[in-house]
């Protein structure tokens, strides 16, 4: 029986060039201009995103025979996994995407620059160390997750107008570590020729063939021609075009044909730049080299957050699970994790993300003949919370269920439980993942069709439009209950970013649907978006009932955990502060025990919003928004980063206001979200980092339109001069005051009391 494993080594890299336009599905929220360039993948124009009114370069990407969706999706995967605080400088930010049945279309910032080195390019080695460094500083890091970029050209690294080089097009980029092929390896080698290293014909690609393209740029820009086969005679070029005969050495160490030959990683060519500026030796231990006085048993010696994703005390503890002896075992455990490409070294500190210590710490030994075993594994996983353990093991039980002779009834169960998994999750860097893996497989049927499509329009509630819930209408029925309620999971929320008589309507036709199923595990259902309705029709308390039955009737920790902090938030609506605080705090130890960083993360939010409400004395919390930023979870940045701001207004402190208001813009401008923007643009306005304008002076207006009066009134306080606010104006005012019980009105809801806001827009309490 041959593979459901579609396999995109087998693709050429020239695919389709056309002049024709991106499908009116993009037109709906960008304005095409015209084509910046066209190449193998197909055609990038500029645009302007209609709801953010920013310039962003659009490519699209129409199939054939040899372009298929799977090699989209990994560009997609890959880009999602890059988009980290410390990556996101040297990287192009990915802002939306799409994949239909025919094409697809990746949605990126704009970079207006020139083509590497830069402006100042050929002027000799001061001029190309700073824009080489900072590309190296940038590999270092892309490299570190375990991405390879596989097509460095000057084309594909722009230098800003800062001298910072941006990398972008990481369409043939491989993903992952030891024993995942990369899609470059095989028969069939893409890239451009005279960047492609060597072994790149027989081999895998690895970070040494990325140093190689590094090594040919660098040789380009200070020569002026490619290198030639002779090392000798290129480092006797580069000495007479006036670079230092130190430099000269590791750039020509660089282009060497055998990758065991040229420097082990971007930290190691960096640590041979910086000893070659100050004319010293390499030290004994560079960057990217671990120290052997580094205790690898502490916790200090990890770089990344202890919050929400808790890296460093996960990866001591997972050291001393598997090397129990410590010493010499633990580092020799560690080495192996760093030769797999799952863990690097920076700074004398050990590097290593979430998704791959949930790869190692799945449980061993893994069973790679018996996947149907490893599926009921996953499942046990999940339902106590670790969804992404969970996750490491599907992915191969999905590859191995796929391979000759394939078991297409353990695969349609593997993409049940995945779906399930990666809405359960909330990571968009794992949607992207399942989709990839689902996009690769040939020969689907109808309903692995179907859950790739749910998936899709899953990802796609991310954004603020109805594309998500036209895209979850669109999906028939499932005969799978799980499914099927997870179907109507998706279509609720989806419509919550539509608007309330869209979830009106959604609520209404999932109960319609629960009279067709009469099993127990509806009624949890239907009560959680009871919920979400009554909350969004700011009936608070009764949303807050309905959330806890949705609690006592969870199967899987994950939701349990979700209902209750749905409970604790309508709750700190209803002004029960105190209790909204400790539902919360028990949801952050239950988050916290499982490794759930979003459902911990929006514990935390929901504890120190109820406590500043109630008038607990609180600073910002930028550490915490730091660590939110490791997850791909704008949402939850988005709310951080306000309420965080907002701590940071009352205390006046202008500059952490001002970093952590840039963080919110960051997260929430490409996603079109209405209420966590506009309270931050109402306090940089009351804050006086920012001039109101016109739009300003409809927030109030479009807030009211969206249901949530408070929210209305609050921001008008904080933007609109009173002494300009005319008769008509005030008594509308006055009317969103009166949706605040009167013995409430003096408690925040949010910023703002309501006693507050009417003191400050100078009107008579109503």
């Amino acid at each position: 029986m041959p593979s459901l494993l579609h396999d995109p080594r087998t693709e050429d890299k020239d695919g389709p060039s056309t002049g024709a336009r991106p499908p009116a599905v993009v037109a709906r929220r960008y304005e095409v201009g015209g084509a910046l360039g066209a190449g193998g993948e197909g055609t990038v124009f500029a645009a302007i995103d209609r709801l953010t009114e920013r310039e962003v370069a659009l490519k699209w990407i129409p199939f054939d025979r040899l372009l298929r969706p799977a090699r989209v999706q990994l560009q997609i995967a890959i880009l999602r996994r890059l988009q980290r605080p410390e990556i996101v400088p040297g990287v192009v930010r990915l802002l939306d995407d799409g994949v239909g049945a025919e094409d697809a279309w990746l949605v990126m910032e704009r970079i207006q620059g020139s083509l590497f080195p830069g402006a100042h390019g050929g002027q000799g080695w001061g001029a190309l160390e700073p824009p080489l460094v900072s590309l190296l500083e940038t590999l270092a890091r892309v490299h570190a997750v375990g991405v390879v970029h596989c097509d460095l050209k000057p084309e594909n690294v722009l230098v800003n107008p800062y001298g910072q080089p941006v990398v972008v097009d990481f369409g043939i980029a491989s993903l992952g570590g030891a024993g995942e092929i990369g899609r470059t390896s095989g028969a069939r080698v893409r890239g451009t020729r005279p960047y492609v290293a060597p072994e790149r014909w027989s081999a895998p690609a690895t970070p040494r063939a990325d140093l190689f393209a590094v090594g040919v740029m660098a040789y380009l820009a200070l020569v002026g021609e490619y290198p030639s086969p002779s090392l000798a005679a290129c480092a006797q070029a580069l000495v007479a075009r006036g670079a230092p005969r130190a430099v000269a050495e590791v750039l020509v160490a660089l282009l060497e044909p055998a990758p065991q030959d040229r420097p082990a990683s971007a930290d190691d060519v960096l640590a041979r730049i910086g000893a070659a500026r100050r004319g010293t030796s390499p030290a004994a231990f560079p960057r990217g080299v671990l120290c052997p006085t580094t205790d690898v048993t502490r916790p200090a010696s990890f770089h990344g957050p202890a919050r929400l994703l808790h890296l460093p005390q996960d990866a001591v503890a997972l050291l001393g699970r598997r090397a129990p002896s410590g010493g010499d075992a633990a580092r020799n455990e560690l080495m192996r994790w760093i030769h797999a490409r799952l863990a690097t070294v920076e700074n004398g500190r050990i590097r290593i993300d979430r998704a791959a210590l949930d790869t190692l710490d799945a449980p061993a030994p893994r069973n790679t003949v018996r996947p149907r075993r490893d599926l009921l594994a996953a499942r046990a996983l999940a339902a106590r919370g670790r969804l992404h353990n969970a996750e490491a093991i599907l992915r191969d039980v999905i590859r191995y269920a796929a391979a000759p002779p394939a078991d297409r009834e353990t695969v349609l169960g593997a993409a049940h439980l995945w779906t399930q998994v990666v809405v359960a999750a909330r990571d968009r860097s794992l949607t992207a993942r399942f989709l990839y893996d689902i996009s690769r497989l040939t020969g689907q049927n109808d309903e692995l069709a179907a859950i790739e499509a749910l998936t899709r329009a899953y990802d796609a509630t991310v954004h603020w439009t109805g594309d998500g819930l036209e895209r979850a209408c669109s999906v028939a029925p499932f005969a799978d209950r799980e499914l099927e309620q997870l179907r109507w999971h998706v279509r609720v929320f989806a419509a919550r970013k539509v608007s309330v008589e869209a979830m009106r309507r959604e609520v209404a036709s999932a109960r319609r649907a629960r009279g067709r199923s009469r099993h127990a595990s509806w009624r949890g259902q239907i009560a959680a978006w009871e919920g979400r309705l009554l909350y969004v029709e700011e009936r608070y308390r009764a949303a807050a009932q309905r959330h806890e039955i949705a609690a006592q009737h969870a199967t899987w920790t994950s939701a349990r955990i979700e209902a209750r902090l749905n409970a604790a938030s309508a709750w700190m609506e209803a002004f029960s502060f105190r209790r909204a605080m400790r539902l919360a705090a028990r949801g952050r130890e239950e988050a916290a025990a499982s490794r759930l960083p979003f459902l911990e993360g929006r514990a935390e939010w929901i504890w120190r919003t109820a406590a500043d409400r109630s008038g607990v004395p609180l600073s910002p919390d930028v550490e915490l928004v730091d660590a939110a930023r490791h997850l791909d979870a704008p949402d939850l940045v988005l709310v951080l980063a306000v309420s965080e701001a907002t701590l940071a207004y009352r205390l006046g402190d202008v500059d952490t206001f001002v970093r952590l208001s840039a963080i919110a813009r960051e997260a929430g401008a490409p996603h079109n979200e209405l209420l966590g923007t506009a309270t931050l643009r109402a306090l940089e306005v009351a804050m006086g980092v920012r001039a109101p304008d016109h739009d300003d002076a409809q927030l109030a207006d479009r807030l009211a339109a969206r249901g949530v009066p408070r929210l209305a009134l609050e921001v008008a306080a904080l933007i609109e001069d009173p002494t300009a606010i005319g008769g008509e104006r005030r008594l509308w005012l006055q009317r969103l005051a009166r949706f605040v019980p009167k013995r409430f009105q003096h408690l925040r809801v949010g910023v703002l009391s309501i006693t507050e806001c009417l003191h400050r827009l100078r009107i008579p309490s109503a």
